[in-house]
């Protein structure tokens, strides 16, 4: 199953609804919380009227996670890097993701 299949709790349709995209956002919580539904969500949100955001990650497979479940909005990856390959770009994004 997708991602992208899955339904939010209402804790994280919050999120995803109340945060603008001129905020950043840090998704924390403990393994199996819904930080990647929380972000895959938001992140198809903000790229229906921007394509100013990022998701950060810490592992390169999570990075090719993301890659793949966003590849219909972002067929290129342009938008997910892994921590230590964002750190090098120096570039500022308005999403990210913290574990």
């Amino acid at each position: 199953m997708k991602l992208d299949d899955l339904t939010p709790d209402s804790y994280q349709k919050r999120i995803i609804d109340d945060f603008t995209a001129e905020r950043t956002i840090v998704v924390t919580g403990v393994a199996g919380s819904g930080k990647s539904l929380t972000l895959l969500k938001k992140a198809k949100q903000v790229s229906t009227y921007s394509d100013s955001y990022a998701i950060i990650v810490y592992t390169k497979s999570l990075k090719q996670f993301f890659r793949d479940e966003l590849s219909e909005i972002d067929p290129k990856g342009e938008h997910v890097y892994y921590l230590d390959e964002w750190r090098r770009s120096k570039q500022h994004y308005k999403i990210s993701l913290h574990r």
